[in-house]
């Protein structure tokens, strides 16, 4: 149990210093840190009542030793150690009292933080894995790691898994600094898989809502080639002169030059 609550409170330290700069996770990071202070409040209160509790046992156990030896010499007083004994059980139930109390409000506690916990990882993914030997291992969750994950597994040739982690991702960061790479990359994960409409209208997000970004040029000439494919020479022919007008120095300008003028031997003719 305290590995499990030590792993998860590194959780929350990894996630206050991360990466994710949302206010949802602002939000949750505040709770989480006011949970925090509760519980260790509570868990120090519980060792202490824990240590009373024991001190208290043994008191009680030494006066019915003193209590045992009195009434075999005869020379004890009713009243004054009952009295005493009445006192002592009196303590020793408030201290059991407190005791039940502080374990339910760490319960509590407890809960709440699961439940946080919960909400946060179905909202920005779990981040801990196991390993093989059964240890939990803290992972930082965060947009670029989410990007580097969908690259990687486009880089293997995995198109489907590709698209569906960069739909994921520019779901959750529609305004990263990262999300119009992330269209460029949907989209060629589309045209991988030969689904050419899907792919235009991945590039078109990229000229439309990243116009000011350094990613046009290649989402124009990526709109080039994708119209080629479906047969549309005139409108990629046309994309194709726009990047060749706007950005005559961008690395993609010599390729986006062959396409437009051996359109007749790149373009797939209309059927």
């Amino acid at each position: 149990m305290k590995k499990k609550m030590s792993a998860i409170w590194g959780v929350v330290f990894l996630l206050l210093t991360g990466c994710a700069t949302s206010g949802d996770l602002k939000k949750v990071d505040n709770k989480l840190l006011t949970l925090r202070t509760e519980f260790e409040a509570a868990r120090v209160e519980q060792k202490k009542l824990k240590r009373n509790v024991k001190e208290l046992t043994t008191q009680l156990k030494k006066l019915n030793a003193v209590f045992s030896s009195f009434r075999k010499k005869g020379r004890y007083n009713f009243a004054n150690i009952g009295t005493k004994m009445d006192e002592l059980r009196t303590l020793h139930q408030k201290l059991l009292g407190d005791f039940e109390r502080l374990k339910q409000l760490r319960k509590e506690d407890k809960e709440k933080f699961e439940k946080l916990f919960k909400s946060y990882a179905s909202r920005f993914g779990d981040p801990t894995a196991t390993s093989a030997d059964g240890q939990v291992q803290i992972q930082v969750v965060s947009p670029k790691a989410a990007y580097d994950a969908a690259k990687a597994l486009f880089d293997a040739g995995k198109f489907n898994e590709s698209r569906d982690h960069m739909k994921q991702f520019i779901k959750k960061y529609p305004e990263h600094d990262l999300t119009d790479e992330a269209y460029i990359l949907l989209g060629d994960s589309y045209y991988q898989l030969r689904k050419y409409f899907d792919a235009i209208i991945s590039y078109n997000n990229v000229r439309k809502k990243f116009a000011k970004g350094d990613k046009v040029d290649v989402a124009l000439l990526k709109l080039g080639e994708a119209h080629y494919k479906i047969g549309a020479c005139p409108e990629g022919k046309a994309f194709l002169r726009r990047l060749l007008r706007r950005f005559r120095s961008s690395t993609h300008a010599t390729k986006a030059r062959r396409l437009y003028r051996g359109s007749r031997r790149y373009c797939r003719k209309r059927r």
